[in-house]
């Protein structure tokens, strides 16, 4: 299951829905966008995730069953 929320930084207001908003915030330079994924068939994390241009050791570490919080520095050139 895949539930967004957006924020309108102009209008100051937050709309909930699902992926469409995903569409409405890649095209703004303003909003902001929080995504909570719960992993099931029908959503493709991976995609997802790299859709957003995160580094891939970064979505491979998301994507394990068990992450402990660390802090990373990624090379990107």
């Amino acid at each position: 299951m895949l539930r967004c929320a957006l924020f309108d930084p102009t209008t100051k207001t937050l709309s909930t829905g699902g992926q469409e908003l995903i569409a409405i915030a890649n095209a703004s330079d303003t909003h902001v966008l929080w995504v909570d994924m719960e992993s099931d068939a029908s959503t493709d994390e991976g995609a997802l995730l790299r859709g957003f241009n995160i580094h891939p050791l970064a979505i491979q570490d998301a994507l394990r069953q068990r992450h402990p919080p660390k802090i990373e520095a990624f090379d990107t050139s």
